[in-house]
């Protein structure tokens, strides 16, 4: 998946959560990423324990990993 950009905002695709992580930054073959985001008025901030952590590029656009849930606002 090349559209992988910083700021847009993934959902987990495990169903039995409903997490959001925001992409920080891109590499290869690992994007970082903040986890847990939370909506908050009209934006996203950190949850509460929420940390940075990595993730396999091969994990986004995948079934059992991450799904696209908002671009980042211009």
């Amino acid at each position: 998946m090349n559209g992988i950009r910083i700021g847009q905002i993934w959902q987990e695709a495990d169903k039995r959560f409903v997490r959001y992580v925001r992409v920080e930054a891109v590499g290869e073959p690992y994007i970082m990423i903040r986890r847990v985001v939370e909506r908050e008025g009209g934006g996203w901030v950190e949850a509460s324990k929420s940390y940075r952590t990595i993730a396999l590029r091969t994990r986004f656009g995948k079934s059992g990993g991450y799904r696209l849930h908002q671009e980042p606002s211009p």
